[in-house]
């Protein structure tokens, strides 16, 4: 299920209305969703797709703007996930989720893949993830770009301790270069980031 309100090319007059997703609410075999430009999100918005039965399995919420962070509760209850990518661009008007909210993620013990754009305060926050512990690709983009050194010392003490199953980082920033080097185990990749890229997360 894709749906696409606006994109980088037109953008409607008018917000969406989450509450007509309740709608979908009898799609029981949707396994990916991606929403676009779905702007105000809230738990609300998501609940046809986190009510048992379902069964996604690949939630994309891209350039939502001014998402609530009650989203995440939502969120959380999709544990059947493997993949979530939250991808916004430094030009989104997008809140920064606190150590609670983030906490709702912890369910999702078999995701594997996950993407948090400019959606963190500070790096050290995703020690708050200590529960996905089948995580094998992170994605994240952050306000302040990281140098080698602020990348070496996160993936020393934070990315390697907590995700043990972690196989690829990348960060993605505005300005960004791409290159990629090895920390430990870990292969890091990084990469540019503006409104309307195409990028691949998985």
């Amino acid at each position: 299920l894709h749906l696409c309100h606006g994109n980088f090319y037109s953008s409607p007059s008018n917000d969406v209305n989450e509450k007509d997703l309740i709608h979908l609410m009898g799609l029981t075999n949707v396994q990916q969703v991606h929403l676009e430009g779905f702007d105000c999100l809230s738990d609300i918005g998501l609940k046809p797709f986190s009510t048992t039965p379902t069964s996604v399995e690949r939630l994309v919420l891209k350039h939502c703007q001014d998402l609530n962070e009650e989203c995440l509760t939502s969120v959380g209850r999709m544990t059947h996930l493997t993949s979530l990518h939250l991808v916004h661009s430094a030009y989104d008007e997008v809140p920064i989720f606190d150590n609670e909210s983030l906490h709702h993620l912890n369910s999702l013990v078999a995701l594997k893949s996950l993407s948090l754009f400019y959606v963190l305060e500070d790096p050290s926050d995703l020690r708050d993830l200590w529960g996905l512990a089948s995580l094998e690709t992170l994605n994240i983009a952050l306000e302040d770009e990281l140098d080698k050194e602020d990348v070496d010392y996160l993936c020393r003490t934070t990315i390697l301790p907590m995700f043990g199953s972690l196989q690829k980082l990348r960060i993605f920033s505005e300005d960004g270069m791409t290159y990629s080097c090895r920390i430990g185990k870990l292969e890091v990749e990084f990469a540019p980031f503006t409104f309307g890229d195409l990028v691949y997360l998985e």
